[in-house]
């Protein structure tokens, strides 16, 4: 599929919403016109594929995903390349996964298999 461009509409904030479809990740995105690339959760887990929390013992036996902002594990992902963090923010009531390490309003961090290639990545955290 060749990329192609669709007008949406106006949004609700009353701006004409061009969207981009590019065949990017062996799937076609949606990639807005300010160049964001939205992605929902079962998506990001399925392309960058988020490595489990090996750092710390859990004591209930479950498998986690995600690494604290303190101690041994704040340690362990700042060792990581820059490209294979991702940052789990709030904002608003809403959460986002996002490229990159991040420090203003974190909640945890994201080590994945495959590197992110493009900063402006939005996933949205459907299970707050």
């Amino acid at each position: 599929m060749d990329n192609k461009v669709k007008v949406k509409g106006l949004g609700e904030d009353g701006v004409t919403t061009v969207v981009r479809y590019v065949k990017a990740y062996n799937r076609i995105m949606e990639v807005k016109s300010n160049g964001l690339i939205e992605m929902n959760i079962d998506e990001w887990m399925e392309e960058y594929i988020p490595i489990m929390n090996h750092v710390i013992d859990n004591a209930d036996g479950e498998e986690i995903d995600y690494f604290e902002t303190y101690g041994k594990e704040l340690e362990f992902v700042k060792e990581q390349e820059a490209q294979f963090v991702w940052t789990l923010i709030e904002e608003n009531d809403a959460q986002w996964i996002i490229p990159g390490f991040q420090v203003v309003n974190r909640v945890v961090y994201y080590i994945t298999k495959k590197p992110w290639k493009n900063e402006d990545i939005e996933v949205r955290n459907e299970f707050e």
